[in-house]
């Protein structure tokens, strides 16, 4: 029998320590049902022992012995009971209590959007052992030792609910520190601290004075040494002029300081700094951070003036340029998602994002990349200006134009990649070593991805020839798009026959990608960028396919539980920046259920219990304040709902005046949370409350489809809530499939749902028996529809269906009041790939954190063949079937999970596993691998 192995605690973030005094182990089981035993010690020879505990489980067992205290190690290994041990794993904890902090924030002058530079110098004695620093801002910073950053982070701390919650990151930085001088130093942006959020421009909506907070801790040889951020840090600015997320970045490196990060550096002339508070709620990071997940090399083509940049793929990041030209020279970068009729760059979605990157270069050659910013951008445009003293960032608008729609010659591409990165630099903000040019990339063993979401880049690096823009002297060359995100663990691939599909998947990881950039948002582009709960909503258990998602969902439901209104109510955006815009900030359906639905898809992706635990409370209350909004009829028909949001045959400038109902969605959406906070306190042992929730469950939907139900189904959404959410009754549940069916039919394989009812439409197809019609909507390359997009060239999923028309057209994105919407990367459409896992491909969980796993392939719409596999908390679990002139299957059984085959519909004549005849029907199946092949009749 195999060793556990893949030992690791529920803390995702890869730092050095944990910020939980009993972290929650978990390891990957060798066998079903094994009972495991495990042991900590307080050394790494376990010869003292401080604790042991035995397990029915392999997932989220509390760490044995005493609580840690704050900086505590300590090793933990497991076994089969009676076996032999796993290797040892190593566990420290953080600073866990606000008194462990010694240091207090640090603060220094400048305007809204500007980025003070901060350092100071210290000595240590010979024999370093160890060292960590525990880091923080108010805004966002970057950090050095001795020149070289602390870690590979950017946008430090990332965006949580501040005023309660503000998470610091643990580094190991005892490989930076040197015997005798060594210097400290840090940047920091306003980030969304202080710079402006969402499209209200609400600025300095946390506070008004940005700041570092750092305390390094070092272990020598005669003894400890604690540098903290305190009155002795000197500041000053440098080349990066202005930095914000939604601004860009303007950089002037004829600023910079030349050699600050290091020690020797005179700082007389800087400024003292100002000490601040320390803030409430510090809390270790436990989620992966925001880093580089792929650098791919671009053309840069000189036109008229300018360059222009097609990356090939929509993604969130920025441009890396080598330049070389006279001091004072400016160069301009603007970017986009789509071009114009013209070529040109298709800004008007921006709103009020600039985007826009301005460099100043010194006269040397650099490389040349923003501080504390991001675009969501697939173009950009590359300006250069002779030499000037400086200036201020102008935007500009480009008229509305068409872009040509046509099926996009590779139906793959890439799903992004893992870059191992060295420094992150602009030779200003982020280490300056500008000679290195770029950084070498990784390479994948065995197509094995151990800390992305999505897969390494396979493109070559491939030589851009140096360029001179005419009436200029500057040179660009080696132009590379740098794409970050939140470095989550890809779990999930699905692959088939048909390449229009392949691509559908690849556009609906690359949204997860670009929009899991600290916290899940809507779009990464325009002014907006915002945790929308709706959005999340409907992709979670998609998300947590692709991806190990748990402890970056499970650390945004600590923030929305926060940002809750004591009465239950729940943020449309988390974290909450709407507070006071009334029923647009907070109480829609749909988007409040994110309280229950969320901690649901984790409880069903990973087995994940203890979110459910701690959530509770939260998906208690929003469901007590929806039963609170019942008419006495039991229909919600008051207040705001944003409904199905963006439904095709909404009024384009209204999404929320959808063709289904509004008081069916949102009943319906009360029926769901009820009834999935039932199992949640069945599962908890709180058996009352299931059993009140259950019948409310059940009381509501009857008097919903007793109102509601012929209404319903007169739209897909209607007949698909009214399948999946068990609105329809048993004897009624055929009936709406067959309406269902035969509205997608009159539509000819149209798609007519919005948000709400996307994720639903095609698993009420499948549930009721209708395989043919769910093809046909998948596979419908006409507007509206998933491959209409593909069509069109798209590399993410849109946010309308409409966002390109048939005849080429960008839609204007109107909207009452004035105001437009319209992006080209939003992941909430993407829902469709659960269903490609799970039904295109045949691979579910049968029970949650997979334990069980369901092998239910339905093959349809002239798909050949078709894979996919997740590496599920159980192991890996792999189906790839063909169709010939049998059914063959080959599956992937996780060492830890039993598993069951049901056999594709059609006429079976016979069945064989593993060589062997069975009998027709469902196969149940032990792990390990196994063949099926069916035959035909």
């Amino acid at each position: 029998m195999d060793l556990p192995d893949r030992l690791r605690t529920a803390d995702d973030s890869g730092l050095a320590a944990t910020g939980t005094a009993r972290p929650l182990l978990s390891w990957r089981p060798v066998a079903p049902g094994a009972v495991y035993e495990v042991e900590a010690a307080a050394d790494e020879d376990f010869t003292e022992v401080v604790g042991a505990a035995t397990a029915a489980t392999a997932v989220d067992v509390p760490l044995p012995g005493p609580a840690l205290a704050s900086c505590e190690a300590r090793w933990w290994r497991v076994r089969v009971r009676g076996g032999e041990w796993s290797a040892p794993a190593r566990v420290e904890a953080a600073l866990l209590e606000p008194g462990d902090w010694t240091a207090r924030p640090v603060a220094a002058g400048g305007e809204r959007g500007s980025v003070p530079l901060l350092r100071r110098e210290f000595a240590l004695p010979q024999g370093i052992r160890s060292a960590r620093l525990y880091v923080t801002a108010l805004g966002v910073h970057r950090t050095w030792i001795n020149g070289r950053p602390v870690g590979p982070d950017l946008l430090e701390p990332g965006w949580t609910e501040y005023g309660s919650r503000l998470l610091y990151a643990t580094y190991d930085v005892t490989g930076l520190l040197v015997e005798g001088p060594n210097a400290i130093g840090a940047a920091v942006g306003d980030g969304w601290y202080r710079g402006p959020v969402g499209w209200l421009s609400a600025e300095a909506f946390y506070g008004d004075r940005t700041g570092l907070l750092a305390q390094l801790e070092v272990e020598t040889a005669s003894g400890r040494t604690v540098v903290g951020t305190d009155a002795s840090w000197r500041a000053s600015h440098g080349a990066v002029r202005s930095a914000g997320i939604l601004a860009g970045c303007t950089t002037d490196l004829r600023a910079e300081p030349h050699g600050w990060r290091i020690p020797g550096f005179d700082d007389a002339a800087w400024e003292p700094v100002e000490v601040l508070d320390l803030p409430a709620g510090l809390e270790q990071r436990s989620a992966p951070g925001v880093q580089v997940v792929e650098t791919r090399p671009v053309a840069a083509v000189p036109v008229g003036g300018r360059w222009t940049v097609d990356t090939g793929q929509n993604l969130s990041g920025y441009l890396r340029i080598n330049a070389t030209g006279p001091a004072g020279t400016r160069i301009t970068v603007r970017h986009a998602e789509v071009l114009d009729a013209e070529g040109r760059l298709h800004t008007r979605p921006l709103r009020g994002a600039a985007a826009t990157e301005v460099y100043i270069l010194d006269g040397s050659s650099a490389v040349l990349e923003p501080a504390f910013t991001f675009h969501g951008f697939r173009f950009a445009e590359i300006t250069v200006d002779a030499a000037v003293e400086g200036g201020a960032v102008e935007g500009g608008a480009v008229e509305e134009g068409g872009i040509e729609c046509g099926a996009s010659e590779d139906g793959t591409g890439t799903d992004g990649g893992m870059v191992e990165e060295g420094a992150v630099g602009n030779g200003a903000v982020d280490e300056g070593r500008v000679e290195e040019g770029t950084a070498e990339k990784s390479t994948a063993e065995n197509g094995t991805v151990e800390k992305s979401t999505v897969e390494r880049s396979t493109v070559e690096k491939s030589t851009v020839e140096k360029s001179t823009v005419e009436r200029s002297t500057v040179e660009i060359w080696g132009v590379e798009a740098v794409a970050i995100s939140s470095a989550l663990r890809r779990t999930g691939r699905f692959e088939c026959s048909d390449k229009r599909v392949n691509r559908l998947y690849h556009n609906v990881v690359w949204s997860q990608v670009d929009n899991f950039v600290a916290i899940p948002t809507d779009c990464p582009q325009r002014d907006e960028r915002l945790g929308w709960t709706g959005d999340i909503q409907v992709f979670a258990p998609t998300a947590c396919r692709n991806a190990d998602a748990r402890s970056f969902l499970r650390g945004w439901l600590k923030d929305l539980a926060i940002a809750q209104h004591p009465d239950g109510k729940v943020a449309h955006v988390v974290p909450d920046i709407l507070a006071d815009q009334g029923d647009w900030g907070s109480g829609s359906t749909g988007w409040g259920d994110a309280a229950v639905a969320v901690p649901w898809a984790l409880y069903e992706a990973y087995g994940d219990t203890a979110t459910l635990r701690d959530q509770y409370a939260s998906m208690r209350a929003w469901v007590d304040w929806g039963e609170r909004r019942l008419d006495g009829d039991l229909i919600w028909s008051g207040g705001f709902h944003f409904g199905d949001w963006l439904d095709p045959g909404a009024p384009p400038e209204n999404p929320a005046q959808a063709t289904t109902p509004t008081p069916y969605t949102a009943t319906a959406s009360l029926v769901r949370s009820a009834r999935t906070l039932a199992a949640a306190a069945r599962l908890l042992g709180h058996d009352a409350d299931a059993d009140r929730y259950a019948a409310l469950g059940d009381s509501v939907a009857a008097a919903l489809w007793e109102r509601y139900g012929e209404q319903a189904l007169e739209t897909q959404t209607g007949c698909a809530m009214a399948i999946a959410y068990g609105i329809a009754p048993e004897a009624e549940r055929a009936r709406a499939g067959d309406r269902l069916a035969a509205l997608v039919r009159a539509a000819e394989g149209r798609i007519a749902t919005g948000f709400l009812g996307t994720p639903l439409v095609l698993p009420a197809l499948t549930a009721t028996g209708h395989h043919a019609e769910a093809y046909l909507l998948l596979l419908n390359e006409r507007c509206p529809g998933w491959l209409h997009q593909v069509a069109c060239d798209a590399t993410t999923v849109w946010e309308r269906w409409d966002a390109i028309r048939e005849d080429g057209s960008i839609h204007p994105g109107d909207m009452e009041g004035g105001d437009s919407m319209l992006s080209f990367n939003h992941y909430a459409y993407g829902a469709v790939a659960e269903w490609l896992y799970t039904t295109a491909a045949g691979l579910a969980p049968g029970a949650p954190g997979w334990t069980r796993v369901r092998f239910a392939p339905v093959p349809g719409g002239g798909l050949t063949w078709a894979a996919a596999e997740i590496d599920a908390p159980t192991g890996r679990a792999a189906i790839r079937w063909e169709l010939g002139e049998d059914f063959t299957a080959e599956l992937t059984v996780p060492p830890g999970a039993e598993a069951e085959f049901h056999p594709p519909p059609g006429d079976w004549a016979s069945a064989a596993v593993d060589g062997v005849g069975v009998p027709l029907g469902i196969v149940p199946l032990g792990p390990g691998a196994h063949r099926i092949v069916l035959s035909p009749r």
